[in-house]
């Protein structure tokens, strides 16, 4: 089971937090396709059995690097508003959040 929490950390280490998040989800990215390339071999051997839980796996990998993309996601939207609020005021309550990241 996952769960939200929330801790704050400097606004300098932002960009650090999400580089490791980031490095989470290349990790997950990478032991997916190495998994993935296993199930032709397993089902080639006819271990279907061990073809499952190698997808299962997979299925668990891909999970994990779309939580760790999501909360990057969500990290930058929040650490760009809190920017461009430092910046200009007025500018950063009058967009909506999808503005900032287009116009970012």
């Amino acid at each position: 089971m996952r769960v939200n929490i929330t801790y704050s950390i400097e606004l300098d280490e932002v960009p650090k937090l999400t580089r490791k998040l980031l490095e989470e989800a290349t990790q997950n990215l990478e032991n997916l396709f190495k998994k993935y390339k296993q199930i032709s071999s397993e089902l080639e051997n006819e271990n279907e059995k061990k073809a499952t839980q190698t997808i299962d796996e997979c299925r668990r990998l891909m999970a994990n690097a779309d939580h760790s993309l999501a909360d990057c996601h969500s990290i930058l939207t929040g650490y760009q508003q809190t920017l461009l609020k430092g910046e200009d005021p007025n500018r950063a309550a009058s967009e909506e959040p999808n503005d900032v990241l287009k116009n970012g």
